[in-house]
């Protein structure tokens, strides 16, 4: 991510980018944050595995926990 950010800097183009990411840059005035509209972007996520008969416990609790989770984390 640092070296995208010096990219950027450098005037080697843009980022899409996380605003945590570059949070403390657009506080100190170094990089400028543009809105990409209202709703912004979205990002569809995935869990792999490998293929088993069975899924193990600890694959279907990590399943679950990811599922029962992760859309409140990021939608935060």
């Amino acid at each position: 991510m640092e070296a995208v950010k010096e990219m950027v800097r450098l005037g080697l183009g843009l980022a899409v980018v996380p605003e945590w990411a570059v949070r403390r840059e657009v506080t100190a005035g170094t990089l400028r944050a543009v809105s990409l509209g209202k709703a912004g972007l979205w990002r569809a996520w995935g869990l792999a595995c490998l293929e088993q008969q069975l899924p193990s416990p600890a694959l279907r609790a990590f399943v679950r926990l990811c599922t029962e989770h992760l859309p409140r984390a990021l939608a935060a």
